[in-house]
């Protein structure tokens, strides 16, 4: 009866013997215990209501998963956790209660008795278990412990509508968090009285809800404060009875905890299980126990049925309540009123199962509609007694409560089950005859309601806390909260970026974020009880599994890390790695396990220690690897940091993994941490170490195998497959060998990478596609894990959760800055001591290069993971109040706060360390350079200006005085220079001399070229020859011309795109571009219908709504916005405005146009088929054109439009040749970005201001 709701079975004061029935539900319950004994086996029939899996027993790492999804699969017999198929038609409970069936009565309450019991409060034996609270009669003095024990009295009797045979009450018990719900309402507990058949056929359960009476509470006198927490604890005088019976049975327990810390080490099903539960903060085993006055007493051990040991322990003499005497009230006395015939709701009945393993299909369920409702103080001190459940073998807390506080399984479905609301005879007001009993078993429903609706019960949440401090607060998590926290820190960090690119370039983005995690942090531990999404989305994130922390962020991390070294520095610097990787590291760790034990005054073991200097041992080069290229740091100076921290971030684990074990193991946690002696150790390293590295090299080739099958390089599809195979196996390798092998999943990753690297790089179809995706996947995993880390840090240094008893206080503060400091001594010691060998070997070493790599030994990311691991590993295995998460919360203070401390200051002061050092390229020398390269982007963009000229109609009468004062690298050129470069002498034709001098605005408005003779005799033949067109009609093949304009249409397309581009579109800042890619998908319909070209048409018809309504915007913002003096923003009309943006339009329409055609042309068919077509799409193209070109003909400032536009063009083009050169080696990255933001974007803004 300790965790199924299995009753125990009435002796000698019943009149008829349960034997049947005993044979059933007892035998389920011998092997369900006895299954317990042997946890190592399988599942072991245990069972929690979490869904989260744990290690059943010590030093090791396998599993259970036993939550109420995976009860079908239990080791017990007669499981039917699964659905017995319904062939007695009962099903699985609990079930929800349609609001259909509560807002209406279907039969009387007709056909129920009871009797009462006959125990005194002496004769019951009160249990706490895993699951809730139970009570029920003890068994005879000397009986023995077997199936079927006699019990000293009877708990009651009851008679069910539809059967005359006596139902034996043999105990009830209570869950945290009602197991039924009222459509989808739950209560805080729910009470079930469990009856047998006389005859052991079948089980009855009487269940009623529990409810705090919130109405009686508040009717206390205010006034009175002493006596209002009496009021409201002594609420419901028959509840109180019980509920100092289970307080006396927990107090026993403390007191004999005190007295044993490690608890009596006996079998008790419950001692695998390890409480989950976080929302209700448990006071510390034992604690406020004055063990100097206690009495003790021999007392037999509880044991499971069949058990053969038998053990005596010596417990503290049970304190006994101040029970009344004689009998104890009846347990039908719960009920909300004093006679069933005055309930104001009634009964819901249906047939379904147990609600805990083995889930047997033999209930008959009786819920009272009405709950229970007793004191705010006594639903406190119920939920304290099940959510605080003490083990007595461990002295530990044991819950098997989910982590939201309830021991109640989710909701089966009905399947075609009836649920019958059962009401009171009085309110059967349609003058039908109440129904038998026989009929109401049948259903006998009745359509119309009957009575009031039942109250609607708001209340959906589940009390925290305990007296004058409880709060109410959401039930349960729901999972797609999870998704809230990553998206939130993603949008978040758009901002930080922003900021630092902009403002801030000198610090780096990952101490930015793990700041701005810090403060989410303490923002959410003040908050903890708050209902708002975020900080519920945080606290599932901070209370992240360890194992699942490594597997969603190291993967990712470690291998696109590897797969970016260079192979061949790597492999010339691989001892060298080796040598920091593995002796450095153990060597690091022994220090940093000497100063844990010696300087830190937290009483930290050995091996706690050590587990902190193999934390502290993992560096991250993430804010200094992007510099070193930046600078132009030597090579190998990069290679052998990565390198480094690459292999020590593998070697550190193992080191985690071994250390961290001997200290858990340390603490006596049930099924947490090994012994392991020092061959062990070894043996465990090397198995990790290597057998990681074989398993890593495996799948890197078997990744190698699957990119060359897929190896079509012209499909982008094949591509993408190929980047989601390298992802795949990237996290398959990582979880094989950390999960299944026990090996290290870093150095797996490693190795893998390296492989790929080296044998796949070159079977990649889309290397671009990879660089990108990795790109980003690293990014977004750095920014995760930094802002995670900040938040865990930011709890820590807050001292405002709840869970944890350590304060970080000045003291802390001093030892984490002194730690910091004494890390960047031991890793210099460590550089000197190891300087003569590294520096011989492999890429060789000087002096510079070992300071700068002292320095550039960061502390990230996978310090990070193992710091929040170490963490929560304690946090899952203990309660709040435990005072072993002490040391957790010192490490993962000191830890986050070194870390930051690396990315802040060490990682701001790389640059200047490196050009300090003489490892970074002369500045000087660099700008000398550039400066040269500016000769290039000079001529590049001359050249540009030349071929737009001699090829464009629009561009070919720009004023070059406009372009030289736009166009910065152009004002050392004069005009005349520029004019003859452009048109040198005696290279013009004959009459376009003059039109070829420079211009100024307001000159001759005839830009454009005389349309050439063949363009005029096909818009004659189109436009003035009507009759030959009509007979050209009759000879066209409409499908084929409706097909070849759709042709010509994508065409069109891609000009307008390659106009974006070249950014003579502009899509970022305003609608032309939107407008002439809207133009054509309008024409496409068209074309579709049968009509010709009229883009034109269309583009005007589009564009002046349009344009209207961003007018209008426009003239709503001028009245608001203006300058001293009351001048506008907008130095022209709008009018004026809305014509440039037209003009702008149709220049680039003809322009579009002219590309097309040529385009077109050079592809289409001049003979044969399609060849009429073709010359007719081509001659409706030009006709709009022609309409374009009239169009710009008429406006007089056109030159000056068109040389902005020039202006525009030349600067694209120019950044687009800068990308290049930073693509092909000759620019930095930053220095690209540099020049870019200072000369190239300014101008653009200008421009685009002087085009407004």
């Amino acid at each position: 009866i300790a965790h199924a709701e299995m009753p125990s079975f009435s002796g000698a004061q019943s009149p008829v013997k349960v034997r049947a029935a005993a044979a059933l539900v007892a035998a389920s319950l011998f092997l369900f215990l006895a299954h317990s004994v042997r946890p190592a086996d399988a599942n072991a029939g245990v069972f929690t209501y979490y869904e989260d899996s744990f290690r059943p027993d010590e030093g090791s790492r396998a599993t259970l998963e036993v939550g109420p999804a995976r009860w079908r699969d239990l080791l017990i017999p007669n499981n039917q956790c699964g659905g017995a198929g319904q062939a007695n038609g009962h099903g699985q409970s609990p079930v929800v209660i349609p609001a259909a069936n509560r807002d209406r009565c279907d039969t009387d309450l007709s056909g129920y008795e009871f009797q009462q019991g006959t125990c005194t409060f002496d004769q019951l034996l009160f249990l706490i278990v895993a699951n809730g609270l139970i009570v029920g009669p003890q068994r005879v003095p000397g009986s023995p412990n077997t199936l079927n024990p006699d019990l000293v009295c009877e708990l009651g009797r009851m008679k069910i509508p539809g059967d005359d045979a006596w139902y034996v009450a043999t105990q009830f018990h209570i869950h945290a968090m009602s197991e039924h719900s009222v459509a989808g309402s739950f209560y805080p507990a729910e009470l079930h009285v469990v009856h047998v058949r006389e005859d052991g056929s079948s089980f009855a359960v009487f269940g009623m809800f529990i409810d705090q009476d919130d109405d009686a509470d508040a009717d206390g006198d205010d006034d009175d404060d002493e006596q209002q927490p009496q009021q409201q604890q002594q609420h419901h005088e028959w509840f109180e009875q019980f509920l100092q019976g289970w307080e006396s049975v927990e107090r026993q327990t403390q007191e004999f905890c005190a007295t044993d810390p490690n608890g009596s080490g006996f079998f008790s099903p419950n001692r695998i299980f390890r409480s989950l539960q976080y929302r209700v903060q448990c006071p510390a085993v034992g604690a406020g126990v004055d063990t100097a006055n206690l009495q003790f007493v021999d007392e037999e051990q509880l044991l499971p049925i069949g058990w053969n040991e038998t053990k005596v322990l010596s417990v503290p003499v049970f304190q006994r309540p101040d029970w009344p005497e004689g009998l104890v009230p009846s347990i039908y006395e719960a009920l909300p009123t004093d006679s069933i015939d005055e309930m104001p709701d009634g009964i819901y009945t249906y047939r379904g199962g147990l609600t805990t393993p083995p889930c047997t299909e033999l209930v008959r369920w009786n819920l009272l509609s009405k709950p229970m409702k007793i004191g705010s103080g006594q639903l406190d001190r119920l939920l304290e007694l099940i959510l605080c459940f003490v083990e007595r073998s461990t002295c530990r807390h044991s819950t098997v409560a989910n982590h939201f506080g309830g021991t109640n399984r989710p909701p089966q479905p009905l399947q075609g089950r009836q649920i019958i609301h059962r009401c009171p005879s009085q309110s059967v007001t349609n003058g039908t005859e109440a129904t038998t009993s026989s009929a109401a078993a049948g259903g006998g429903v009745m359509n119309d309601p009957l009575g009031p609706p039942v109250q609607a019960y708001k209340r959906a949440c589940l009390r925290i806390g305990f007296g004058n401090q409880s709060n109410c607060v959401a039930i349960q998590f729901q999972p797609w909260l999870a998704l809230l926290w990553p998206f939130f820190i993603f949008a978040i960090s758009i901002v930080v970026h922003f900021v630092l690119s902009r403002f801030l370039p000198a610090l780096p983005y990952t101490a930015m974020m793990f700041l701005v995690g810090a403060i989410q942090g303490v923002i959410t531990s003040y908050n903890n009880n708050s209902n708002d999404m975020l900080t519920q989305s945080t606290l599932m994130w901070e209370n992240i599994n360890p194992e699942l922390l490594f597997m969603v962020f190291l993967p990712g991390l470690i291998f696109g890390d590897a797969y970016n070294l260079d192979i061949h520095l790597l492999k010339d610097s691989l001892w060298q790695c080796l040598i920091m990787a593995f002796p450095m590291v153990l060597a690091g760790t022994f220090l940093f396990g000497l100063v844990g034990v010696y300087v830190l005054p937290y009483g930290w073991d050995m091996n706690l220690s050590l587990t902190f200097g193999a934390i502290l041992s993992a560096t991250d080069p993430v804010a200094v690897a992007a510099l070193l290229s930046e600078v132009g740091a030597p090579p190998r100076l990069k290679a052998l940091i990565s390198g480094e921290s690459l292999l020590n971030d593998g070697s550190a684990m193992v080191f985690y993994r071994i250390f961290s074990q001997l200290w858990f193991f340390g603490l006596n946690i049930q099924g947490l941490g090994m012994d392991i002696g020092v061959a062990e150790g070894f043996a465990i390293f090397f198995r990790m170490s290597l057998g990681a590295a074989a398993i890593g090299i495996a799948f890197g080739f078997a990744l190698v195998l699957i990119l060359h099958w897929l190896d079509q390089r012209f499909s982008h599809e094949e591509s993408i497959v190929q980047v989601t195979a390298i992802l795949a196996i990237a996290y398959l390798c990582y979880f094989v060998a950390d999960a299944v092998a026990l090996t290290s999943g870093v150095i797996s990753s490693v190795a893998c990478g390296v492989i790929v690297k080296l044998f796949g790089q070159q079977r990649l179809n889309n290397k671009e596609t990879m660089k990108s995706f990795w790109e980003l996947l690293e990014h977004l995993l750095n920014t995760l894990i930094f802002a995670l880390g900040g938040v865990v840090w930011g709890t820590v240094v807050s001292n405002s959760d709840p869970t944890r008893l350590e304060t970080f206080d000045g003291r802390d503060w001093g030892y984490m800055f002194l730690v910091y400091i004494l890390m960047m001594l031991v890793r210099f010691l460590l550089m000197v001591i190891f300087y003569p060998i590294i520096s011989r070997i492999g890429l060789k070493w000087n002096v510079r290069e070992m300071i700068f790599t002292v320095a550039g030994g960061l502390r990230g990311a996978v310090g990070i993971a193992l710091a929040i691991s170490l963490d929560n590993e304690l946090r899952r295995d203990t309660v709040s109040g435990d005072p072993r998460r002490e040391y957790t919360t010192q490490i993962y203070g000191i830890t986050g706060g070194v870390a930051f401390l690396t990315l802040l200051i060490n990682g701001s002061f790389a640059a200047p360390l490196l050009r300090k050092l003489g490892l970074a390229d002369s500045p000087e020398k660099r700008k000398r350079i550039v400066q040269g390269f500016e000769r290039l982007l000079i001529d590049h963009q001359v050249q540009t200006l030349k071929d737009l000229v001699a090829k464009d109609d629009i561009l070919c009468k720009v004023n070059l005085e406009v372009i030289v004062k736009h166009v910065e690298l152009l004002k050392n050129v004069s005009v005349t220079e520029l004019h003859e470069c452009i048109w040198p002498t005696g290279g013009v034709e004959s009459g376009a001399t003059s039109s070829a001098l420079p211009r100024r605005a307001g000159a001759s408005s005839d830009v454009f070229r005389p349309v050439d003779t063949e363009t005029k005799g096909l818009l004659e033949s189109l436009f003035e020859n009507e009759k030959d067109n009509k007979d050209d009609e009759a000879e066209l093949d409409q499908e084929m011309l409706k097909e070849q304009r759709k042709l010509y249409l994508e065409v069109l397309r891609v000009a307008y795109e390659k106009q974006c581009a070249s950014g003579e579109l502009d899509v970022r800042k305003d609608f032309i571009a939107f407008v002439l890619l809207q133009s054509v998908v309008y024409s496409e319909d068209l074309v579709a219908q049968g009509n010709p070209l009229h883009d034109w048409k269309v583009l005007n018809d589009r564009s002046v709504p349009l344009s209207s309504r961003v007018r209008n915007a426009a003239k709503g913002y001028q009245s608001k916005c203006t300058k001293k003096g009351g001048e506008t923003f907008f130095e022209d009309s709008m009018e004026s405005t809305d014509e440039r943006v037209r003009v702008h339009q149709a220049i680039a329409f003809v322009r579009a146009h002219t590309e097309a055609d040529r385009v077109y042309r050079e592809a289409s068919s001049t003979s044969g088929e399609g060849a009429l077509e073709s010359k007719r799409v081509l001659h409706e193209s030009a006709a709009t054109v022609l309409q374009a070109k009239k169009f710009l003909s008429s406006i007089e400032d056109i030159e000056s439009i068109a040389s902005l536009l020039m202006c525009k063009i030349l600067l694209h083009a120019t950044s687009e040749h800068i990308l290049y050169l930073t693509k092909e080696g000759f620019l930095k990255q930053q220095e690209a970005e540099e020049y870019m933001h200072h000369h190239i974007i300014k101008q653009l803004k200008k421009v685009d201001e002087r085009f407004k």
